[in-house]
């Protein structure tokens, strides 16, 4: 599982949950197992739980970005509901050894909701928990990581790849990735 931002949070969201499969289901997709060999992205936010934001960015609730919205959710449903949405959707009280590998970026400085410091807050409880977590910049990273497991293989660490590690090419910047994914071009990893 691969996002940006959102598509990041639903990411470690989907790897951080317990398979999600209903084995009696009358639909077949229902059945399938929901659990992700890798999840990785940048910009994750390390839990929705929003009411732990404040704490975690180190800012007043009334400053935490979607606090507002929060408070709107809360006033309008039962506390037993809003409770339980809370729970469904903090990744760190999901997280465990057992999840798949996860891969994202640093997130940047600052306290908005791409912070370095969500990052932070996964960094701590991964550890705490022994789980798989690499942080790292640049999109050849993390698409190495992510195709790496679904080969069946892992990448090798980031010091351990030559800096010709893109023949032909030269050394890349994240951003240069896109096109070459995009245009069929086969990606070195």
């Amino acid at each position: 599982a691969y996002g940006e931002s959102a598509g990041a949070g639903v990411s470690l969201w989907l790897a951080t949950r317990d398979d999600l499969a209903n084995p009696q289901s009358r639909d077949p997709v229902l059945r399938q197992s929901s659990r992700v060999l890798a999840a990785g992205g940048s910009g994750v936010q390390a839990t929705y739980d929003v009411a732990q934001w404040p704490r975690i960015l180190g800012l007043p609730p009334e400053k935490t970005p979607y606090w507002g919205m929060m408070q709107r959710f809360k006033n309008k449903m039962p506390a037993n509901t809003f409770l339980q949405l809370r729970r469904d959707s903090d990744m760190l009280a999901h997280l465990d050894k057992d999840d798949p590998p996860l891969h994202f970026s640093p997130g940047k400085q600052g306290q908005g909701v791409h912070s370095h410091l969500f990052v932070k807050a996964l960094q701590k409880r991964a550890a705490e928990i022994g789980a798989a977590l690499t942080i790292q910049g640049g999109t050849p990273a993390l698409l190495r990581f992510l195709v790496g497991h679904m080969r069946g293989t892992a990448p090798p660490p980031p010091w351990e790849l030559p800096s010709t590690a893109f023949p032909g090419i030269g050394p890349m910047r994240g951003e240069d990735m896109a096109p070459l994914a995009i245009s069929g071009l086969p990606l070195p990893l």
